[in-house]
């Protein structure tokens, strides 16, 4: 953001904004896991990698050389630099750097997911992709036109690549490479998460944001404005659009969208702010029979955080270790909630104690 002046970064973590870097030299290019930040920043002079919150920040890439577009996750950051002359792919895993690429031509744009990196370099006169594992690094396209901008998530690779004479989306699940889009017009800078991808699009004349959830692609955006810079998270979109006369950022979640996308260790599942709200409204509403006509899940265990000997009501939402939760009931839909003194009896019955329901789908 540019509102002191210069640029600087910012955080959001869903409800308030947090201005990370304060300093008058530009910040630029932020890339976001878990509340951590990494960004390319000329404090020093040059361009370097800087990553931290808004209490601590430590330089990376300390030299005298351009490092740029940092790619953050988990603590470990691959970026573009210039230190060994030409432009490579740099990995640093806590602790060390290492040149992945190491050749004499350009590699550019490294995307990283749990110590795999993913980027395109020049090959054979023009640019190609290449995955490494940690160890192996494998080309993934070869042909005789363009592929750029990859982005990676868990062995799972989506890029613009130019063999049809424009640039379209492509998406690598592992083993097959699948074309995302056809058309004849511009699709770039794809952002790839869990299968889904969103990137934007120049289909009507102007760019718009795109989003495919692994069957069916959806636009997200649809005005004159300028819309640009997707990522996408879980079945949400940001998005930066001059839609109103200068950059802001932008925020979309699918109404057909997937939420929550896992289990914890109890086996029950964690949900962002948003999703529990979203999951409160359409239960309150609701007296007996399915929900929205979609299935819940059902799931054994004690309520996260109920160590205090906490009461919770159906439709209470509290916090526990960084996740959202929401009571939901503790018997079949449609049946009323069951007294705490039933419930040893029930679980000898079924086999098992339902404490806590998730919702699975959310629909429009």
């Amino acid at each position: 953001g540019n509102e002191d002046g210069d640029n600087e970064i910012y955080y959001w973590d869903g409800a308030t904004t947090t201005e990370i870097t304060h300093n008058e030299v530009i910040d630029n290019y932020p890339s976001l896991y878990n509340g951590d930040v990494a960004w390319h920043s000329t404090e020093d002079g040059d361009c370097e990698i800087s990553y931290g919150d808004a209490v601590t920040t430590t330089s990376i890439a300390d030299n005298t050389a351009q490092d740029y577009y940092p790619s953050l996750y988990n603590g470990e950051i691959a970026w573009r630099g210039y230190a060994d002359g030409d432009a490579e792919a740099y990995y640093y895993n806590g602790s060390t750097t290492t040149n992945i690429s190491n050749n004499t031509v350009p590699d550019y744009n490294p995307s990283l997911y749990n110590g795999d990196i993913t980027w395109h370099g020049l090959a054979d006169g023009d640019y190609e992709i290449y995955f490494y594992n940690g160890s192996t690094t494998t080309q993934i396209t070869n042909n005789a036109s363009a592929d750029i901008r990859s982005s990676l998530y868990n062995g799972e690779i989506a890029w613009q690549g130019k063999e049809d004479g424009d640039y379209e989306i492509y998406y690598y699940n592992g083993s097959t490479t699948t074309q995302i889009t056809n058309n004849t017009s511009i699709e770039q800078y794809p952002s790839l998460h869990n299968g889904e991808i969103a990137w934007e699009s120049a289909a009507d004349g102007d760019m718009e944001i795109y989003y495919w959830d692994g069957t069916q692609t959806t636009q997200i955006t649809n005005n004159t404005a300028i819309d640009s810079a997707p990522s996408v998270y879980n079945s949400g979109v940001v998005w930066q659009s001059d839609v109103d006369g200068d950059n802001e950022i932008y925020y979309a979640r699918l109404a057909s969208a997937w939420i929550g996308d896992g289990i914890d260790s109890l086996g029950l599942a964690g949900y962002t702010e948003a999703d529990m709200l979203a999951l409160s409204d359409l239960y309150s509403g609701q007296t007996s029979g399915q929900v929205n006509s979609m299935d819940w899940t059902y799931l054994a265990g004690d309520l996260p955080g109920d160590t205090g000997g906490e009461v919770y009501e159906i439709g209470d939402s509290w916090e526990y270790e960084g996740k959202y939760y929401i009571k939901l009931g503790s018997g079949l839909e449609g049946v009323p909630e069951l007294p705490a003194g039933l419930m040893p009896f029930v679980g000898a019955l079924l086999g098992f104690s339902v404490r806590f329901v998730r919702r699975k789908k959310l629909v429009s």
